[in-house]
């Protein structure tokens, strides 16, 4: 009896295994924040979002620029795919703008009402110095260049797709992704043609780091091979994170307290 149970728990340690990749962390800090939501760029910085105020930090926690839109109301989305021209989005101003490196507005604010677009619910940066805009009323996708003129936009994606309520929405290494917690997360070519949906649900945010989708499912941070589908998970070293960021070199992790910073096993 004794050898039965020793041989399942030694069978429920190897499946665990085989689940869960636990990556260790050195914890750093944590400083205090109210954090909306996080996102972070390609030099190492990490931005927070506070309702209207956006601060962004180096790796370390310490504070570069901060950028306050009080006449604004609350930011929606930040892109910093490019940390050289930020994209801010509100959606309930239904406007975009663009901020350089040290968190000032270059150029004026652009109103998507003037370009056609009377309600809209998604907006990221795109190749060529151009952005995408998810024009909610028709229920499609439309990029502009940077002349405010339309390069691309598709089809009526809620009949062609079944694509409803989307979350986020990203471009990276060529195609286009977007989260409908409802349905999954749907994938695009660069010029906005519907290839495919990885049937994912209930996922808000996620990130795009090499060929890999990242997402938070409660503890874990799941990840997929965008080439082979292979799924893995990360655990994450602290409870009831509300959201992260990862990179090669950092983990940052939003709780009620703040965020507290992990240098990743690579950055030892």
């Amino acid at each position: 009896m004794i050898k039965a149970f020793l041989r399942i728990g030694l069978i429920i340690l190897i499946v665990i295994s085989l689940c869960f990749r636990i990556d260790e962390f050195i914890y750093v800090k944590t400083i205090p924040a109210n954090v909306t939501f996080l996102t972070s760029d390609i030099l190492g910085n990490f931005y927070v979002v506070q309702k209207n105020l956006l601060t962004k930090y180096d790796e370390n926690g310490n504070i570069i620029n901060t950028y306050d839109s009080k006449n604004k109301g609350e930011i929606t989305s930040v892109d910093v795919s490019n940390p050289l021209k930020i994209l801010v989005y509100y959606k309930d101003f239904n406007q975009i703008v663009f901020l350089d490196n040290t968190m000032s507005i270059t150029g004026s604010p652009i109103l998507l009402e003037e370009l056609g677009i009377s309600q809209s619910s998604l907006a990221c940066t795109s190749y060529g110095n151009t952005f995408w805009v998810f024009d909610n009323t028709l229920s499609r996708l439309v990029r502009f260049d940077k002349n405010l003129v339309v390069q691309n936009q598709s089809d009526n994606l809620a009949q062609a797709t079944n694509l409803s309520v989307p979350s986020l929405m990203i471009e990276k290494n060529g195609s286009l992704y977007i989260s409908s917690p409802n349905s999954g997360i749907f994938i695009f070519d660069k010029f906005g043609t519907y290839n495919k949906i990885l049937p994912i649900k209930d996922v808000e945010s996620f990130q795009i780091i090499d060929n890999k989708l990242f997402y938070q499912s409660t503890n874990i941070i799941k990840n997929i091979d965008l080439s082979s589908y292979e799924e893995n998970n990360i655990a994450l070293p602290e409870i009831g994170a509300s959201c992260y960021q990862l990179n090669k070199k950092m983990l940052y992790i939003a709780t009620k307290t703040g965020i507290s910073i992990y240098k990743t096993k690579q950055n030892q």
